[in-house]
């Protein structure tokens, strides 16, 4: 018989499953934090790294008018009015 570590006073199974995704939301955690501080950083001291391909060319077009349901994007039978 295969035994698994406990936690005392949550009688958790730490399977090698649950382990994973612990890891997994560990690391997203860390991805979203470190989101926001770029999000907080001044526009002057970011800048895109070299090594990363150029935009697309759809970029640096004018921007379009609003968005159109059905055209831009699908219909969504789930919302109201869609």
């Amino acid at each position: 018989m295969t035994s698994h570590p406990t936690h005392a006073s949550l009688d958790l199974h730490l399977t090698h499953e649950w382990l994973t995704r612990l890891r997994f939301e560990h690391e997203r955690i860390h991805l979203e934090t470190t989101s926001v501080l770029i999000r907080e950083l001044p526009l002057d001291l970011l800048a895109k790294p070299e090594f990363w391909p150029d935009y697309h060319p759809s970029a640096y077009l004018p921007s379009q008018a609003v968005p159109s349901e059905g055209a831009d994007f699908p219909v969504n039978d789930l919302v109201a009015g869609g």
